[in-house]
């Protein structure tokens, strides 16, 4: 856990906090941030946590090695079904570069694994691509890395891992979309207290 692999990418740890918000279908939205940097400013991910997900920063999360995990029931240690946020510095790349990098070490762990184009939504404002991969293991990874721009000093990627029998694939696709689409970059000063709750932009 994860199993999407993002090795090599020089991965940002940060804090993160939930708040109540009115814009949000289900009225809570969580964020992860982190301070400044010699080559990157203050950065924090927002987004929407469907309705039944749970997100996690400060125990799970900590655990994995991420700075957010969003995760429907309880939590079980295991990848299925567990949204995984991966923070890193973009370091002049470009994210197909980033991908190049991922592919190529999911298939040097699993030869026998396939992989397929995503169809990424984008949020307002940032690129992203996306990426399928149905390992030996029959689990199937989607991962959507994003750019929210070059001032940012980031790049950040969203994955799931799905098993090929689970009844609740297409809802938990579903949900990952809709986490994915309402993801938003802010610029972090500590200053202003978590991003969600104070809404500095």
């Amino acid at each position: 856990m994860p199993r999407a692999i993002l090795l090599g990418f020089a991965l940002l740890l940060g804090l993160c906090a939930t708040a109540a918000q009115a814009a949000s279908p289900t009225g809570k939205s969580a964020v992860a941030y982190g301070r400044a940097g010699d080559k990157w400013p203050g950065w924090s991910i927002v987004t929407d946590v469907p309705a039944g997900w749970t997100a996690d920063c400060c125990d799970h999360a900590r655990w994995v090695g991420v700075p957010m995990v969003i995760y429907r029931g309880e939590w079980t240690g295991k990848p299925e079904g567990v949204m995984v946020l991966n923070v890193w510095l973009s370091d002049g790349k470009t994210l197909g570069q980033d991908l190049d990098k991922d592919r190529s070490e999911y298939l040097r762990r699993d030869p026998k694994a396939t992989v397929a184009v995503l169809s990424a939504p984008e949020p307002k404002g940032v690129t992203c691509v996306g990426v399928r991969y149905r390992g030996s293991d029959r689990v199937e990874d989607a991962v959507v890395f994003c750019d929210p721009g070059k001032r940012t000093g980031i790049h950040y990627s969203w994955s799931i891992s799905i098993g090929a029998k689970d009844p609740q694939r297409a809802a938990k696709l579903t949900a990952f979309e809709r986490v994915v689409t309402h993801s938003r970059y802010l610029r972090y000063d500590p200053a202003s207290g978590p991003p969600a709750v104070s809404g500095t932009k």
